[in-house]
């Protein structure tokens, strides 16, 4: 997956410091990546035309992540979530070309829906993250069960809030039926598939593997 990988820190860094502006980030080779890129990370692609046209990073927050280790100060309503079955989901974006109206618009839909597949076949309860806080509504008209952990504060380019969503079967049949998509979608290409037996509202088939 090296081709693969160096195309998404190069989407990263198009995303990130050239459109939105995070200067911070800026590396002269073209690749974003942070000291969070490591081998705890779990990465999403989706593929259109050939080429990566999104991705998302996935970091157990039992490790370095982005909440608990630089925004810590978000979680004002109870301490940074920290457990096996939470991850942290971060870096989540799709390339200009698919984030136009109509079809190319399903990148990021289909992110986020194979990111909950992921999640329901590793058995995890919830995501954490740190994100922009007009992201919120968008998430929530998606059908996310997010819940804020804080109050929204200002950074260098614009304004955060840290939220946990939770992570069960009824959101998933929601992404599938409201964005027209048919799943299982995310593809396990030359690695195995996580697979867990959960009690109750938790048991679920995990994605297919191509």
């Amino acid at each position: 997956y090296g081709e693969a990988l160096e195309e998404m820190f190069r989407l990263r860094h198009d995303v990130y410091v050239k459109e939105r502006g995070w200067s911070d980030l800026a590396r002269p080779d073209g690749l974003e990546r942070d000291q969070f890129d490591n081998e705890n990370a779990t990465y999403l692609l989706a593929f259109d035309d050939g080429r990566v046209s999104g991705s998302v990073r996935l970091l157990p927050t039992t490790a370095p992540h982005l909440l608990g280790d630089l925004f810590p100060q978000l979680c004002e309503a109870q301490p940074v979530p920290r457990s096996e079955d939470i991850m942290e989901i971060t870096r989540l974006c799709a390339h200009a070309d698919y984030r136009q109206p109509g079809k190319k618009s399903v990148v990021i839909d289909r992110l986020a829906t194979g990111m909950f597949e992921h999640a329901m076949g590793l058995g995890l309860r919830a995501f954490s993250m740190v994100t922009d806080a007009w992201i919120i509504s968008r998430a929530l008209q998606f059908g996310w069960k997010l819940k804020p952990l804080g109050l929204p504060q200002p950074y260098k380019e614009g304004t955060c809030i840290a939220g946990l969503v939770t992570v069960d079967q009824e959101s998933l049949d929601n992404f599938y039926r409201t964005r027209n998509l048919v799943g299982p979608i995310l593809s396990y290409v030359g690695i195995p598939r996580p697979n867990v037996e959960l009690p109750g509202e938790y048991i679920a088939m995990p994605a297919r593997v191509h």
